[in-house]
């Protein structure tokens, strides 16, 4: 029976398709228009997928159930209200495409979800009673709940504010269970939360969205999620219903967790309130770019006297870096508990006002029927009076004696009250004075100066957001999203506090004093009076940018609440020691280097488990290799035991993962392994920038460069400040023969800070090729001081002497740079580069064969360094090549 109604309807969603198309004088539609719908209609029902539900009779039985009408359909599937026969109670009974479940990896990862979300308990989640299988097509079947959707709830009556927050809390509530289970909804909608009668919230499809996604990636459809709501008509291949519902990384296709259900909850708190999408707009192309880029209206505008609270919740919920949302669901379950709490207070006090007043004004001497009835007759007669106009001083009098002698009779009722009263105002006063600072929003930060250093500003105040985030719990921090709107605007802090209902706010100006930046942040109390808590001058160097956020937040912490830093001291100090050793590195000359590893080495005496130092210590024996400080293979190889120590700490941390990819790439040359690391950091991490720049080296490497040059790209707008990643530019184009191009974006870089040698380093190359030997000159030189004498800088600058046919000066450094390789590592491939120059090809290709010998670094770029070539057709280059691994 079940086969047969398979086959019977296969095309019953193409006909009510063609029916919901067809002309009418309420819809407008033309006869073309009609037409053409029949024709897709048709298409789709011979062709798409979703032809392939199962649409069954009422009767039909599958094992124990027995069908006894449908419901709607979904995203998986077909859901029936059925008859559990064995048990005798009614289910909801959950029939998927076949597509869902194609195959025995499918089948494997529908049956682990499914298994997975079954083994939720909670009131507030609907019970799956059983996942199986029938004439070839699996089904879940669960608990049947009567009641209305939230979709359906919304259409049909005015919702309130304390509805909002009870439906809300029992969401949150089911969603931290499922949470701390590992489990991440990733579908929150109106259509997935059920409301019975008694407003008793069930959440529906847990862990099962990860199914409709993989399914929708084997049809090419774009709507991973279709709305479970009978009656329903979609257009095939749209996006429709909860598109809006995604967070920006599902909408961008990156990696997601727990946190992307908490933006979805905060989109449908806002439409709950506002009575629309945060994110509206005319197709969902349209509505992805918006959850991407646009900040939603606020919710005052929509709905009236909203508390500032509510907007602050749900404007974090909505946070487009998942690192400034709620980064529990239990924080968030936490403020809307809190709220209602505070509202019903609020109420109870308002109410119990107005009871004592009309108590106060009612109020009746009881000790018999006669004195009630005569203080009847006198209230009966002033109020006559009163209508009249004759009320007398006598009568105002009595009335006073009248009052006073109720505050004797109710002595210690008032007593109460007052007692209240003063109680009230003390936690008032505690509130606005005395109490320590919960709440701050950092402004961004102001340049006075923008000379190459436009980022500057922004980056800092996301920084410091960050950190501050961070470093407790209990403080609230305003996101960017939020602050950025007063971004280069003349504000009144009194007024942004109030609208953003916070007690302190941090700004900042910035400026340029020669090679240094100068920041001057103050920390400003609104409660008392626009009280200055701090301010102070820091002037730095712009390669130690990224110490300044750290520093502030220091100086912040201690001022607005000492108790924000009276964690594990140990942990604190670890921190500080990783921060300043990946600031070091970054640096990349060889006592730079060597001071970053002190830092993690230190890190990892305060705190042995700590898997990012010895990613750092990783990453810092591959850059000894890189700029020829160390030999390679020891370098290299010390470089993947610490990465592989970060892994074995932590398997998903993204720097150890590209360490080991760049000692595969530049230390072993394999390829395959090298560029598999990369992806896996950048899945990981999408936002780590050192995995998109060294996999675009390695796609450089490859000649690849069109993939290199967007790699850089996306590395620089993850890190816009950084000096290393700013002169990376430089040798991509170097590599890629756009000698202009590489000199511009590294003079870029010289004006952020005239003393990174890389940056020198790379236009000296650019110009060398360009054959304007003097400007390579003068930029070796800047590199040779700035790097402290490296012998790789001496050897590229005794290259560029011989290129500009100074024979004498080229061979005397040339002899320098053989003398010191006696005591100290000099890469072999470098040594090449001057023979290639001195125009001695046999000299060239000897010191290259020892360079292929000792592993050195740059062989990776043999195919692609213009350096070499005049050796292209050489056979025993090419053989060299070859034995490269190219």
């Amino acid at each position: 029976m079940l086969s047969q109604s398979i086959s019977s309807g296969k095309y019953c969603m193409s006909i009510v398709q063609v029916i919901s198309f067809a002309p009418s004088q309420r819809t407008g539609t033309s006869k073309p228009a009609f037409l053409r719908a029949v024709f897709l209609s048709i298409l789709s029902a011979l062709f798409s997928p979703e032809a392939r539900y199962l649409a069954l009779e009422a009767g039909t039985t599958i094992n124990q159930y027995k069908v006894i009408s449908r419901l709607g359909s979904g995203g998986m599937g077909e859901v029936y209200l059925a008859q559990d026969e064995r048990l005798e109670r009614k289910v909801a009974l959950k029939l998927l495409y076949t597509d869902i479940t194609q195959g025995a990896d499918a089948v494997r990862r529908f049956q682990q979800e499914a298994r997975t979300a079954s083994k939720l308990n909670h009131p507030y989640i609907i019970t799956i009673y059983e996942v199986g299988q029938a004439n070839g097509s699996h089904f879940i079947s669960t608990e049947y709940i009567e009641g209305q959707t939230l979709r359906q709830y919304l259409k049909h009556k005015t919702i309130t504010l304390h509805e909002v927050l009870d439906i809300a809390i029992q969401v949150a509530t089911a969603l931290v269970t499922a949470h701390e289970a590992g489990i991440a909804h990733r579908d929150i909608k109106p259509e997935n939360i059920m409301i019975r009668a008694d407003s008793y919230v069930k959440v529906l499809d847990f862990g099962l969205a990860k199914l409709t996604e993989n399914r929708m990636k084997l049809v090419g459809r774009c709507d991973p999620h279709a709305e479970t709501e009978s009656g329903v008509n979609t257009n095939p291949g749209a996006i429709m219903g909860t598109v809006q519902y995604m967070s920006p990384e599902q909408a961008r296709g990156f990696p997601v967790d727990a946190r992307t259900d908490i933006f979805s909850l905060g989109v449908v708190l806002y439409e709950a309130l506002a009575g629309r999408s945060p994110f509206e707009a005319a197709t969902p192309s349209e509505t992805i770019i918006a959850i991407v880029k646009n900040r939603p209206d606020p919710i005052a505008r929509y709905f009236n006297d909203v508390p500032a609270e509510m907007e602050r919740i749900v404007g974090k919920a909505l946070a487009k870096n998942k690192d400034e949302r709620y980064q529990t669901m239990k924080d968030m379950l936490i403020d809307l508990k809190r709220l209602k709490r505070g509202l019903e207070f609020q109420a109870a006090l308002s109410d119990e006002s107005e009871q004592n007043l009309s108590r106060h004004l009612l109020s009746r001497d009881v000790s018999g029927p006669a004195r009630a009835s005569g203080e009847q007759g006198k209230a009966s007669a002033q109020q006559q009076k009163v209508s009249t106009g004759e009320v007398s001083v006598s009568d105002a009098k009595s009335s006073a004696e009248y009052i006073f002698d109720g505050i004797k009779q109710y002595r210690k009722p008032v007593f109460i009250a007052l007692a209240g009263i003063a109680l009230l105002f003390a936690a008032y006063y505690y509130y606005r004075v005395t109490r320590p600072i919960d709440s701050i929003a950092v402004l961004p930060f102001k340049l006075a100066s923008e000379s190459g250093a436009e980022d500057i500003g922004d980056d800092i105040t996301e920084e410091v957001i960050s950190r501050l985030n961070k470093i407790s719990p209990g403080l609230r921090v305003m996101p960017f999203s939020e602050v950025s709107r007063y971004k280069g605007q003349q504000v009144d802090l009194q007024q942004i506090g109030r609208e953003m209902n916070v007690r302190a706010v941090l700004t900042g100006r910035i400026t340029k004093d020669g090679d240094n930046i100068v920041i001057r942040p103050e920390l400003v109390d609104l409660r008392q009076d626009r009280k200055l808590l701090w301010g102070e001058k820091l002037s730095i160097k712009f390669s130690d940018l990224d110490l300044a956020s750290e520093k502030i937040v220091a100086y912040v912490s201690q001022h607005i609440n000492p108790n924000l830093n009276s964690g594990d001291e140990k942990k604190r100090e670890a921190q500080s020691l990783y921060a300043q050793g990946r600031n070091a590195w970054k640096k990349r000359t060889a006592a730079n280097i060597n001071e970053a590893i002190g830092y993690f080495k230190k890190t990892l005496e305060l705190d042995p488990a700590n898997a990012p130092a010895y990613a750092g210590l990783a990453d810092c024996y591959n850059m000894l290799a890189t700029y020829g400080v160390r030999e390679p293979k020891e370098a290299f190889g010390a470089a993947h035991s610490f990465a592989e120590r970060a892994l074995g700490i932590n398997n998903n941390l993204a720097e150890a993962h590209a360490a080991l990819a760049y000692a595969h790439f530049r230390g072993d040359r394999n390829w395959s392994k090298a560029e598999a690391e990369f992806k896996e950091a950048i899945r990981l991490d999408p936002d780590y920038a050192s995995a998109h720049q060294w996999y675009a080296s390695y796609l450089a490497a490859m000649g690849r460069f069109d993939e290199a040059l967007a790699e850089t790209t996306r590395t620089q707008e993850i890190d816009k400040l950084s000096l290393i990643i700013h002169s990376h530019f430089g040798l991509i184009y170097f590599f890629n023969r756009r000698y202009d191009d590489a000199i511009a974006s590294c003079r870029k870089t010289v004006e952020l800070d005239p003393t990174f040698f890389v940056a020198h380093r790379y236009m000296g190359m650019a110009y060398a090729q360009k054959r304007m030997y003097k400007e390579a000159l003068e930029e070796y030189s800047i590199a040779v001081q700035a790097s402290k004498g490296s012998p790789l800088m001496r050897a590229e600058m005794a290259s560029v002497l011989a290129l500009a046919e100074d024979e004498n000066k080229a061979r005397s450094e040339l002899n320098d740079v053989l003398e010191l390789k006696k005591t100290q590592y000099v890469s072999a491939y470098q040594i090449a580069t001057i023979y290639i120059a001195l125009k001695d090809n046999k000299l060239a290709l000897s010191w290259l064969e020892k360079a292929l010998e000792e592993g050195a670094d740059w062989l990776v770029f043999l195919k692609v360094d213009p350096r070499f070539d005049s050796l292209r057709s050489d056979p025993k280059f090419i053989d060299l090549q070859r034995r490269a691994g190219f």
